[in-house]
């Protein structure tokens, strides 16, 4: 991937995280994600992606009401940091994730099964650890 800083000399990509099955505490992942809120400095990123996936981003940006950019960097953003979840919520899931030893996106898929079992039970809509 192609990067570039705006108003700046190039800055080099961050070291890639723990390997697969390293342990490390919630603390420390999170510290290394960096910080919860986007700063202003922006680095440009080029990369190639399918016509039939940009068609999608670009549809579910329009139904936000909002740009590509802005939705690319939300769901991102998104992405690192557990949707925005406070930073202990963060932890807690972060070290979830460790102790299942999976990557990211396998931990979305297994929290999302986790919800389709429920949905299947209850129906859409019912969420049973809700009620009292």
């Amino acid at each position: 991937m192609a990067t570039h800083t705006h108003g700046s000399a190039h800055t080099p990509d961050p070291p890639k995280g723990a390997a697969r099955g390293e342990k490390r505490s919630a603390k420390e992942a999170v510290e290394k994600v960096g910080p919860e809120r986007p700063t202003s400095s922006k680095v440009m990123a080029a990369f190639r992606i399918p016509k039939a996936l940009h068609t999608r981003l670009k549809a579910e940006a329009a139904a936000e009401g909002t740009d590509l950019t802005a939705y690319v960097n939300r769901v991102l953003e998104g992405w690192i940091t557990f949707c925005g979840l406070p930073s202990v919520a963060a932890a807690m899931l972060e070290e979830d994730r460790m102790a299942f030893e999976l990557g990211r996106y396998e931990y979305y898929q297994h929290i999302l099964f986790r919800r389709y079992e429920a949905v299947s039970k209850s129906g859409p809509g019912a969420d049973p650890a809700g009620k009292e």
